[in-house]
């Protein structure tokens, strides 16, 4: 007689491991086999998992392909077993993965629109937050703006990318566009996914917008920030990125003086 929590290792290990006959002996046969039994429940929870994969990455599979979709997605299923029934975060290691299969090294910028694509299934499931109060900024001298510490707003997140990724998602969102070039040498993008209301708003930024958006996050008075980006030669509109941050709900809150 074997306890319970060796018999569920068993069980993993008969449904997603390499051990397909790990409870063959602790299945009744009847009418169907031990084996038949089991691959129902190996069937249904592949299904259920790829189904999660596609749903999270779109755009990834439009890229490759349903078959090499699936191909990659069950490799993932054994290598990285969902360790939590929301379903929602079960593709975190999808894009790291993909980036390391010797079958997608030829789509070099794959693992980086998988980034971009968990990007948006966490912004879009992210706590809500407050607006941001820009009634507090009328309290603040202007000899002390430099002094001012932003939050930011849980539902945003930012990519950085050697890759057109912005590019490349965005012409799977529009397929009866004329024009689907991508010219993956033109350089990177830095691509920002905040969410406003129900609704995912992505664009791209320029590098020192990325750069600013990156040291608030660390919780850096602006002040500050500002000569980091000047010392890097960063040359950029502070005042309408600023703007346009609190504009779409990247900044939250309060801001504070440091």
């Amino acid at each position: 007689m074997i306890g319970l929590p060796e018999l569920q290792q068993r069980f993993v290990a008969g449904l997603l491991g390499d051990q397909p006959d790990a409870l063959d002996a602790w299945v009744v046969s009847d009418r169907l086999s031990a084996a038949e039994r089991l691959g129902i429940y190996r069937n249904n929870i592949y299904v259920g998992l790829v189904g999660a994969l596609r749903d999270c990455f779109p755009v990834v599979c439009q890229l490759v392909g349903e078959d090499c979709f699936q191909q990659a997605a069950r490799g993932y299923i054994r290598a990285h077993p969902s360790r939590c029934g929301y379903l929602q975060r079960f593709g975190a290691e999808f894009p790291a993965w993909l980036a390391d299969l010797e079958s997608m090294r030829a789509l070099a910028y794959l693992a980086d629109v998988a980034r971009l694509e968990w990007a948006r299934q966490e912004v879009y499931h992210a706590t809500d937050a407050v607006p941001f109060d820009q009634a507090a900024l009328a309290d603040v001298a202007p000899a002390d703006y430099g002094r001012l510490c932003f939050r930011i707003a849980p539902a945003v997140r930012w990519v950085q990318s050697r890759w057109p990724v912005h590019r490349v998602w965005e012409l799977h969102q529009r397929p009866d566009q004329g024009d689907w070039t991508v010219a993956l040498d033109a350089g990177g993008q830095q691509v920002l996914v905040v969410r406003q209301g129900l609704r995912l708003h992505q664009q791209a930024l320029e590098l020192p917008a990325l750069q600013l958006l990156e040291l608030l996050a660390e919780g850096v008075p602006l002040g500050d920030a500002v000569d980091q980006l000047l010392t890097a030669d960063a040359v950029f509109d502070l005042q309408a990125c600023l703007q346009d941050f609190i504009a779409m709900g990247v900044c939250t809150g309060r801001p504070t003086l440091a």
